[in-house]
């Protein structure tokens, strides 16, 4: 059965002020705890790495930050089947100035890491593992987050909508607008959320639907930040695994 690892909210290269002097060493456990993830995606033989949006805090991160996730991204393609599934969020949005467009080329020439809304891509097809994921990214002040134009792929087992979106409308810190949640209508298997910092379940859902926070200590925040989600998708239903990185 398919495994996923699903992330998001890293905030790479945040500049942590509320910290003060440790700002520097905490940007560092960000980086620290990205190559976690990529150990853990090959440890659990992962089909695929999904980041639901703001993998870096801005679009415009320093050239190594950058590097850094280039090199991550292909160590674990290197040496794991993976793929790995980015959505742009509301920090690092798809827009003229995204980071994922100015290094466009370099994220094109690794194997098997695909930007959700680069090129008109919103579905990537894991063949070996008979799934297909989906996620239309956010764009402009406007942050269509709602997922309302995924379609699953009725030929495929398996189906993962990636959205970046809000349980309730209100303003990102960089003033647009982020669209309250809305899951889009199918046969899904599994909803990949993001946006919030906290690890949180959406009750009610056919599928689950999960936000798992942040990876790393981004924010003072009630709940719990430091997990991701272990994905095991199954034709009974998918087992949703809270793992702390």
């Amino acid at each position: 059965m398919p495994i996923i690892i699903h992330t998001s909210d890293v905030h790479l290269g945040a500049p942590l002020g509320w910290l003060g002097p440790r700002a520097a060493e905490q940007r560092e456990e960000l980086r620290r705890t990205l190559s976690k993830i990529v150990d853990l995606s090959i440890d659990q033989h992962a089909d695929a790495l999904v980041v639901a949006g703001n993998l870096f805090h801005s679009n415009n991160p320093s050239a190594a930050t950058v590097r850094f996730v280039l090199r991550e991204f292909s160590r674990l393609t290197t040496e794991s089947r993976a793929h790995v599934v980015l959505l742009p969020g509301s920090h690092d949005s798809l827009d003229i100035e995204s980071v994922y467009m100015s290094y466009r080329a370099e994220f094109g020439r690794l194997e098997r890491v695909s930007v959700l809304g680069m090129d008109g891509l919103n579905s990537v097809a894991v063949d070996h593992a008979g799934l297909m994921i989906h996620g239309d990214p956010l764009r402009g002040q406007r942050l269509e987050g709602d997922g309302g134009t995924l379609t699953p792929n009725p030929d495929l087992a398996f189906n993962v909508a990636v959205m970046h979106s809000s349980p309730e409308e209100h303003e990102d810190e960089s003033g647009g607008a982020i669209l309250p949640l809305k899951l889009p209508e199918g046969k899904w298997s599994y909803h990949a959320l993001g946006h919030r910092r906290a690890w949180h379940e959406v009750e009610g859902t056919k599928a689950p639907a999960v936000y798992p926070g942040s990876p790393e200590l981004v924010a003072v925040e009630d709940g719990t930040q430091g997990h991701i989600a272990r994905v095991e998708l199954r034709a009974s239903g998918a087992i949703v695994t809270k793992v702390r990185v």
